[in-house]
């Protein structure tokens, strides 16, 4: 993830979506937002504002969202 972000230097949508199965990532599913069963979900609008989903396994064994909360100040949604 570090080594990707540090390439990008402007977007304007991004999507980014973590799965341990790729059943959960196909069109279908992505085109309608259905990231359910996904440990992460990344979505950034125009360079300024993002969201962080962390699926509830995904917590509960990285404890991500609680970092990302800890270091950016982003109360839980």
């Amino acid at each position: 993830m570090r080594q990707f972000a540090a390439g990008v230097q402007q977007f304007f949508d991004l999507l980014l979506v973590a799965a341990e199965d790729r059943g959960h990532l196909s069109p279908e599913r992505l085109a309608v937002d259905d990231f359910e069963g996904c440990l992460l979900v990344l979505e950034a609008i125009d360079s300024g504002s993002w969201e962080v989903t962390v699926g509830e396994n995904a917590e509960a064994r990285s404890g991500l969202a609680s970092r990302v909360r800890a270091r950016y100040g982003a109360e839980p949604s």
